[in-house]
């Protein structure tokens, strides 16, 4: 009697990280007929290493927003790798997702 074949995928190991993950939310106006996973792709290329996921939370077309615009806005997971990150750090990974978003998309931070 064959004996039965034994399934072969395996995990890889849980890595864990000591130092803690940070959230920071951003709402983007941009045109309205761009398609809202340029954002995601935009946000990601910042830095591959720190920013682990972008999750759009809200879409908005209305009241305050110009028009043929729409509000984005994106959450944003960064885990620090080697060290705590410092506010300088934080602020310069922030302000390097705004210009990319004004380059690449012509999007603008939302004030209100």
């Amino acid at each position: 009697i064959p004996l039965p074949k034994r399934n072969k995928t395996s995990r890889s190991m849980l890595k864990l990280t000591t130092l803690q993950s940070v959230t920071r939310e951003f709402a983007f106006i941009i045109d309205e007929d761009m398609d809202s996973e340029k954002l995601i792709q935009v946000a990601k290329s910042i830095d591959k290493v720190l920013i682990k996921d972008v999750l759009i939370y809200d879409v908005y077309k209305g009241n305050k927003i110009p028009v043929n615009k729409k509000s984005i806005a994106i959450k944003i997971s960064i885990q620090p790798v080697k060290e705590t990150l410092t506010d300088t750090d934080l602020e310069k990974l922030s302000s390097d997702l705004i210009v990319a978003v004004n380059k690449k998309l012509s999007g603008s931070l939302r004030e209100e």
